[in-house]
């Protein structure tokens, strides 16, 4: 997949893809400053997830990998797969799921997947070794995919210490399952060092053990996490991270309604 160049050699900023009723769009993110964006692929976006070298779409009719040309549009290939709820990355590997509940590795770029096991509930989100599913997180293993505990699964992180948010509530990997921020929470994303969560609408961060309302201007509905944070809104407002800016945001409006995920996807 690699080989694929679906990025191009850049220093600096970030690249933020934002997954809407209308397709994907493209965000240039320098310093906090959302500058050029662009409606690059109109489709049925459920899910976006970016890896070593690679971004890939889930979509209503296939999952797609985003390609980069030489003085050209980046193009958006079907891999074959069908139809799919959630995408994510298992290190460098891509990994998919079908709208039954089957989850699968990819093994090229040509769009070969090798099925790995099924859940009994519908796939919501994939991240490192964790799925999110209905009826609770799994985890996978050398003979497939265990049940790990939890229930109605919405988002997982991977990035530090596993999260997983549920309609019960945010919970963090320690002796078992604890449970972090009580409400329902619907999205999670981790760097290193920092986490944050959207909790009954409103935007957390961790603190400690803690984890205190963050103001934003707009409910978040995605979080994405490069050189800083990023919420957007259902309408497609960008909210970038910025201590110095009026809020602590620098915000710009994409003009896409209907937002259903957002990723960092390599720089600018």
């Amino acid at each position: 997949m690699a080989e694929d160049r679906v990025y191009a050699d850049r220093s600096g900023g970030d690249a933020l893809f934002v997954a809407s009723e209308v397709g994907v769009t493209r965000a240039a993110v320098a310093n906090g400053r959302v500058g050029r964006f662009s409606l690059e692929h109109r489709c049925s976006p459920r899910d976006l997830a970016a890896g070593d070298g690679w971004l890939a779409v889930a979509t209503d009719e296939d999952v797609l990998l985003r390609r980069e040309r030489d003085e050209a549009e980046p193009e958006y290939v079907a891999t074959g797969f069908g139809p799919a709820t959630a995408v994510g990355a298992d290190g460098a590997d891509l990994l998919a799921a079908t709208p039954d509940a089957e989850i699968a590795r990819l093994l090229d770029a040509e769009g070969e997947f090798l099925a790995i096991a099924d859940v009994d509930a519908p796939v919501r989100a994939i991240d490192g070794d964790l799925v999110a599913a209905g009826d609770g997180v799994y985890r996978l293993s050398p003979d497939g995919l265990d049940h790990a505990g939890l229930d109605d699964a919405h988002d997982v992180s991977t990035a530090a210490t596993p999260l997983v948010a549920t309609g019960e509530g945010l919970f963090r990997l320690g002796n078992g399952w604890l449970r972090a921020a009580e409400g329902e929470a619907t999205v999670v994303v981790a760097g290193r060092e920092r986490a944050w969560a959207v909790v009954d609408g409103d935007l957390r961060e961790r603190d400690g053990d803690a984890w205190p309302e963050r103001s934003v201007p707009h409910q978040p509905v995605a979080l994405a996490h490069g050189e800083r944070l990023y919420a957007v809104s259902d309408d497609g407002e960008v909210f970038a991270a910025d201590a110095e800016a009026p809020e602590g945001w620098r915000r710009r409006s994409l003009g896409v309604p209907g937002v259903v995920a957002a990723v960092v996807g390599g720089e600018v």
